[in-house]
C-alpha cells in the first residue's frame, strides 16, 4: 500500500487558486484533501474532531498530515501548530513565504516537522509529505474500519456492539486475511496473490477452495456495517475491501 492510499490530509491555506491546484495535485496522488481557508474554521474542525462520524457534518474523520500555510488572513499558523501539538502529533509541514532561518526554527520549534518554502515544486511537496507520513506510520498499530478494530500488535480483532467493544475470535489464518484486505482497501486482490501472501508464510499447501471456505467463515464473523458487506467479490479474480480503513496508535 502506497503512502497515498487511504491517508487524509487536512490543507489550511487561503489562497483559493492554491488551495485548488494543491487539492488537485494531492488527489491525483492517492491522498483524501479536506481543506480550510482560515484559523477559525481550522479551529472548528479540530475541536469536532472528537465527534460522533454522524454529528461531525463531514468533517474528515482522521487527519494523517496538516498542511499549513504560515501567514492567514485570521491568525498565524504557527499559533494553529501550537493548538495542534496539546492534542495531536499528527505530523505538521508549513507552507511559507517565508525561508529565513528564524522563522524556520521558530515553526521547528513550535511542534513542526517540517517546511516547505513557497513558490514550490511538486515533486519537492510530495517527497516531504511521503517521507513525514513514513515516520510517522511506525506506531499506527489500530486499523480501525465501522464496527471492526484490528489491533496489530496483539492480533486481536475486537467489534462494536451497542457501547462495547467485544473480542472476535479469529484463526491465525483468519486475521492475517483481514489484516491484509484491510491493508489494500480498495484494491483488487487476485486469489493467487492472498494465499501466497496468506499461506506461504506457513509453509503449507493450501488448495484454492479454502480461501472461499476461509473468508465465508470470517464473514460470517464479522458481519457487516450499516447494512453493507466490508468486502465485495470480484467474480474469477478475487476480492475488494470497500470499507472505509483508518489507522491509530491506539484503541
Amino acid at each position: 500500500m502506497t503512502l497515498g492510499e487511504n491517508r487524509m490530509i487536512l490543507l489550511v491555506e487561503d489562497d483559493q487558486i492554491l488551495r485548488r491546484d494543491m487539492r488537485e495535485i494531492l488527489s491525483q496522488n492517492g491522498y483524501r484533501v479536506h481543506c480550510a481557508d482560515n484559523y477559525r474554521e481550522t479551529e472548528q474542525i479540530l475541536r469536532e474532531s472528537s465527534m460522533l462520524p454522524e454529528v461531525r457534518a463531514g468533517l474528515p474523520e482522521q487527519v494523517d498530515l496538516f498542511l499549513i500555510d504560515v501567514m492567514l488572513p485570521d491568525g498565524s499558523g504557527f499559533s494553529l501548530c501550537e493548538r495542534i501539538r496539546r492534542e495531536w502529533d499528527t505530523p505538521i509541514i508549513f507552507l511559507t513565504a517565508c525561508s529565513d532561518e528564524e522563522s524556520v526554527v521558530r515553526g521547528l520549534n513550535m511542534g513542526g516537522d517540517d517546511y516547505v518554502t513557497k513558490p514550490f515544486r511538486v515533486a519537492e511537496l510530495l517527497s516531504r509529505i511521503s517521507a513525514n507520513l513514513r515516520r510517522s506510520s511506525g506506531g499506527k498499530k489500530i486499523l480501525q474500519s465501522g464496527d471492526l478494530k484490528l489491533c496489530r500488535d496483539s492480533q486481536i480483532l475486537l467489534r462494536r456492539e451497542g457501547e462495547t467493544w467485544n473480542k472476535v475470535g479469529l484463526s491465525k489464518v483468519e486475521w492475517m486475511l483481514l489484516e491484509y484486505l484491510m491493508l489494500h482497501r480498495g484494491k483488487v486482490l487476485r486469489r493467487e496473490q492472498i494465499l501466497a501472501h496468506i499461506w506461504d508464510e506457513q509453509g503449507n499447501y493450501v488448495e484454492d477452495n479454502t480461501l472461499s471456505v476461509t473468508m465465508s467463515r470470517l464473514k460470517k464473523k464479522i458481519g457487516a456495517f450499516g447494512g453493507q458487506p466490508y468486502w465485495e467479490v470480484v467474480w474469477g479474480v478475487g476480492y475488494r475491501y470497500v470499507a472505509d480503513v483508518r489507522e491509530s496508535t491506539s484503541a
